[in-house]
This record gives C-alpha cells, sequence and structure tokens, in this order.
C-alpha cells in the first residue's frame, strides 16, 4: 500500500463557508447609506445578559469521526485481522474521495476580495454549500460503512465509548 501525505487544512468547511460569507457581506455593503435608525433602543442589560449565559449548559463538542480513527490505538476496539482490513479499505476510499472533495470546495471558495459580479458570486457560494453538504455526507457515509463492520460491543464503544 503506497503511502499519500493528505495535506490538513487549517480550517474546515464550515469555517471557509463563515469567511466567505463575511467578506461577501462586507463587499455587498459598501456603498450603501446606513438606515436611520427608526426609533432608540433601550440600553442593554449586559450584566443579565452574562449571568443567563453562565447559567446555560456548556455545548456538547461537535463530533464528526471518520473511518481511520477505529482503525487508532485510543479506540481500542480489540479488532480481528478481518475487520481491521475491512475498516482500512473503507478509510482509503475516504481518503480519496475527502482530498477530491476538499480540492473542489478551495476550488469554489473565492480568493480574497473579488470584483466578480453577484450573481457569479451566488453561485461560488451556491457551488461551496452544495460541496460542504455532499462532503459531510460521504464523511457520515463512509463513518457508518465503517461501524457496520464492527460487533455490536465494539459499535457501542466507538460511538459511546472512550473515544466517542
Amino acid at each position: 500500500m503506497s503511502e499519500r501525505r493528505i495535506r490538513r487544512h487549517p480550517f474546515g468547511p464550515a469555517t471557509l463557508l463563515a469567511l466567505v460569507v463575511a467578506v461577501v457581506a462586507v463587499a455587498l455593503g459598501q456603498g450603501r447609506s446606513p438606515a436611520a435608525p427608526s426609533k432608540e433602543r433601550p440600553p442593554l442589560d449586559l450584566e443579565s445578559l452574562r449571568r443567563e449565559v453562565a447559567q446555560r449548559p456548556p455545548a456538547p463538542p461537535l463530533e464528526k469521526p471518520e473511518p481511520g480513527e477505529l482503525l487508532s490505538p485510543e479506540a481500542d476496539l480489540r479488532l480481528t485481522d478481518a475487520q481491521r482490513a475491512a475498516i482500512a479499505k473503507v478509510a482509503e476510499v475516504w481518503e480519496t474521495d475527502k482530498a477530491a472533495l476538499i480540492r473542489a470546495i478551495e476550488a469554489a471558495t473565492p480568493e480574497g476580495p473579488t470584483s466578480r459580479s453577484e450573481a457569479k458570486l451566488s453561485s461560488s457560494l451556491s457551488d461551496y454549500s452544495h460541496l460542504s453538504r455532499q462532503y459531510d455526507a460521504s464523511r457520515n457515509a463512509a463513518w457508518q460503512l465503517a461501524l457496520q463492520v464492527l460487533t455490536a460491543d465494539q459499535r457501542r464503544q466507538a460511538t459511546t465509548g472512550g473515544n466517542r
């Protein structure tokens, strides 16, 4: 099996989408005069807002597992050789799909400030959103396929145990 180095990106699809949306909002907002406020808002009570936020339970961590995680020693799933080979194959296919999707997402992401028309920019954002959803669906499908290789106990451990 040949080893390929896959370039890890410092930002995920959601972060890139947020950056693109922010750039578009700034670009579209330039040249427009601010609307006159209709009426004065009451002052915001920051202290009560802080107390309210402090009382909220913390959000659970966002988990988007990939098939290769099942092969890590930290997973401690005690895989058979057949399970390990099957999961490795699923992980290999996912990594290939992942690399292609990342290239497509990067191609759909506008580079810095752009002079493109609003229609072209909107189309680019639409492509990016579609590719981001496709990436997530492909990742989830690969994860589910890898989970099918496991026994019920291994699946439970992988999804709720030490590594999940």
